[in-house]
């Protein structure tokens, strides 16, 4: 992870409910994602919760990753990469595990 990304990732633990029903609000109709946010900081929000669909610790295939973030957007390639490049999931031979 790129100290930019760590940066981030420390900066969402401090994002209050208030920020987060904003968020939703303007980027989310009847649970899905209608958009990626230009900034990181609503875009970290929005795949946080995206990212709710996941158990800590629980191996999925690439396929089951794909299907579960299409249920919320239609770019999980783009989601999928956020994941791993924050720390977020780690991937190993196509299997992929929510980290804590």
């Amino acid at each position: 992870m790129t100290d930019c990304c760590k940066n981030e990732a420390c900066a969402l633990e401090a994002i209050d409910e208030r920020e987060r029903e904003r968020v939703i609000k303007a980027f989310f109709r009847d649970g899905r994602l209608m958009k990626s946010p230009a900034k990181m900081s609503k875009r970290n929000i929005c795949y946080r919760i995206i990212l709710e669909k996941f158990e800590i610790g629980k191996c999925y295939p690439e396929k089951e990753v794909n299907a579960l973030i299409c249920e919320v957007f239609e770019d999980y390639c783009e989601v999928r990469r956020h994941f791993v490049d924050y720390g977020w999931m780690t991937r190993e031979n196509g299997v992929y595990r929510r980290t804590e």
